[in-house]
């Protein structure tokens, strides 16, 4: 699992037809598992990844995300 894979340090990389909404709103849902707080996580992914989480519709979903 990804929180497995993340716990042994391993990358995880997620992807979707374009690589940004789907795939960055996933990988900072992750973030909010890990304790993360929602808007920092949004950051991360859009660091790693310029033009991630491309809508309020995903922001929204990772603000409401369930916290670790």
């Amino acid at each position: 699992s990804v929180r497995s894979w993340r716990a042994e340090d391993r990358r995880v990389v997620f992807h979707c037809m374009g690589g940004l909404g789907r795939a960055g709103t996933a990988g900072a849902c992750c973030l909010v598992t890990e304790g993360v707080e929602p808007l920092e996580a949004m950051v991360r992914v859009r660091n790693a990844r310029p033009g991630a989480i491309e809508t309020r519709a995903q922001e929204r979903f990772i603000t409401s995300y369930p916290k670790a």
